[in-house]
């Protein structure tokens, strides 16, 4: 995790952001959503994908700003999709994780 911050913390812009990937008895999925709080991310399943979105409005003096992404992605191998849970950090770190379906012997 702490290549993945130093990653994070040299280049913010949207085309380069880190995800990293690691697995173990689970896989999960890290995104870097930095810009946005947990309220403003909705993590969601749809047709065998990961689907996750984000938006946050900022308003100041006379001037609004809007910032909104879209990021589908599926887990490596077999994943019981009906599991995948989600966690922010307070430093904007989104984990994602589901369960593997253990393979038959």
């Amino acid at each position: 995790m702490g290549s993945y911050r130093r990653v994070r913390e040299r280049n913010l812009q949207q085309e380069n952001q880190v995800m990293a990937f690691s697995e173990d008895d689970q896989s999960h999925k890290v995104l870097d959503v930095h810009d946005f709080k947990s309220g403003d991310v909705k993590v969601r399943v749809e047709e065998n994908q990961v689907v996750v979105e984000g938006r946050v409005e900022k308003e100041e003096d006379d001037f609004k700003s809007m910032k909104s992404f879209c990021r589908r992605f599926n887990f490596p191998g077999k994943v019981a999709m009906r599991g995948v849970t989600s966690a922010m950090s307070s430093d904007g770190v989104l984990t994602i994780t589901a369960p593997k379906i253990p393979q038959a012997a």
